[in-house]
C-alpha cells in the first residue's frame, strides 16, 4: 500500500491528487500487482472505500483521469458516466466528432466493458449508439466478443505512434 501511495502527490484534502508515475494514453494511472495492470483511482477506491459492486466504474468529480483523491471518486454506471460529461458540457453534442475519436471512445468502452468474459448487453450497445449517434455496425464489431481486445490494443498502440509521429 505504500508503494501505491508513493506515487500520489497529495495536496489538500480538496483538491486532486495526481498520479505522478505511468499513465495511460487516455491519462489514468496504472500499477502493477500480481502480474496485473490496476487502473490506480480503483485501487485508490477498493483501499479507501471499499470494493466497487459489479459492473460499476469508479467516476471522477472533479474530471481529471490521472487524480486518486478519493473524496474525487465515485461509483456509477457507463450510462451515468456519459450523462456526467453532457451535464458538465464535456460531451459532443451539436457538432460531428472524428472517426478516430468515436473508434477511441468505442474500443475503450468495449475494453473497459468485457472484462472477466461479460458481454456487453444489447441494452448498453443500444445507449452507446444512441449517445454517439452511430452506426450499428461499426459499433457492433467494436464490442462483440469475437473482437478481440488485442485488436483493439493493436489500433490503440497504432494511433498512438502515429500521434506522436505528428507531433515531431
Amino acid at each position: 500500500m505504500q508503494r501505491l501511495w508513493n506515487k500520489v502527490a497529495k495536496t489538500s484534502p480538496d483538491e486532486c491528487w495526481p498520479w505522478k508515475a505511468y499513465r495511460n494514453g487516455c491519462g489514468y494511472g496504472t500499477i502493477q500487482c500480481d502480474g496485473r495492470s490496476l487502473l490506480a483511482h480503483r485501487v485508490v477506491y477498493e483501499l479507501t472505500v471499499g470494493p466497487i459492486p459489479p459492473g460499476m466504474n469508479v467516476l471522477h468529480s472533479c474530471d481529471n483521469p490521472a487524480c486518486c483523491n478519493p473524496d474525487h471518486l465515485w461509483t456509477g454506471t457507463q450510462a451515468d458516466n456519459i450523462a456526467d460529461m453532457y451535464a458538465k458540457g464535456r460531451g459532443n453534442v451539436g457538432r460531428r466528432m472524428t472517426a478516430e475519436a468515436i473508434a477511441k471512445r468505442e474500443i475503450t468502452f468495449a475494453r473497459n466493458n468485457s472484462r472477466g468474459g461479460k458481454p456487453v448487453t444489447e441494452e448498453t450497445k443500444a445507449k452507446m449508439r444512441a449517445t454517439w449517434a452511430r452506426n450499428k455496425s461499426r459499433f457492433g464489431r467494436i464490442v462483440t466478443e469475437e473482437t478481440k481486445i488485442k485488436i483493439a490494443a493493436g489500433q490503440r498502440k497504432r494511433w498512438e505512434m502515429r500521434r506522436n509521429h505528428e507531433g515531431d
